[in-house]
Order: structure tokens, then C-alpha cells, then sequence
């Protein structure tokens, strides 16, 4: 998989080297009693840098409860949300802004934005 950093024009940014990307696991499917028979677990690779504005995510891996629905985070250090053109595109969530739901950590040292993907594992 490929995820790619997109500028507010639609331009993929090339410049963007080395920024990191965190994959990890969404806390809230513990709210599901299925989703809890077997734990999901991500193996392999979690954290990737990115190379002319490209992030290549390979050597991951997913398991959990067959049926059962989860969620990945991604987090990355990306997009400098000190710049009040990324916070207003930020705003807009899901209308043009950052992929499809953003918001920033709170941790002023890292100013993360975070997105998720959502899985649903197959039953066997």
C-alpha cells in the first residue's frame, strides 16, 4: 500500500523526505465482545519514513477475531500544523481536508495528525 502527502492544491508534495508514519491499533474495539475472542495484533513493520512525499507500507501484518471489525491509526509527523493554511484545512475534516477524519495530538512537541483505516476480518 501506498499513501501519498497531498498539498491543499492536490499536488503530491515531493519535497517531503524522511517524515514518519505509526501504524497501531484502534482501542475501541474493545467495546465490541466478539472482536475480544482472539486480540488483533499488528506484526511486522509499524513505523515508516517517507521518500519524495511516499510512504510504502509493506511487511505489515494483521490478525484478529474472525468477523469481527477493527480499526488502524496512522499517525504522522507529516504535515506542520503550526501553519495556519494546514490548521484551516484541517478544520474541514472530511470536506477536503486531510484524508478522512484528522485531528492533532495533543502533544505540542510532535503535533501529529492521525487518520484510520477500517478493517473487517473475514470469517472463516
Amino acid at each position: 500500500m501506498y499513501i501519498g502527502l497531498i498539498d491543499k492544491y492536490g499536488t503530491l508534495v515531493g519535497t517531503a523526505t524522511n517524515s514518519k508514519l505509526t501504524i497501531q491499533i484502534d482501542a475501541s474495539y474493545k467495546n465490541s465482545s466478539e472482536a475480544k475472542t482472539y486480540a488483533p495484533t499488528v506484526a511486522g513493520t509499524t513505523n515508516f519514513f517517507s521518500e519524495r512525499g511516499v510512504f510504502k507500507i509493506e511487511n505489515l501484518q494483521f490478525t484478529g477475531t474472525p468477523g469481527a471489525n477493527y480499526k488502524l491509526k496512522f499517525f504522522t509527523d507529516a504535515i506542520d500544523m503550526n501553519k495556519p493554511s494546514n490548521k484551516e484545512v484541517a478544520k474541514r475534516g472530511s470536506k477536503g481536508g486531510f484524508l478522512e477524519s484528522t485531528s492533532t495530538s495533543s502533544s505540542s512537541e510532535d503535533s501529529m495528525i492521525d487518520f484510520s483505516l477500517d478493517l473487517q476480518v473475514r470469517k472463516c
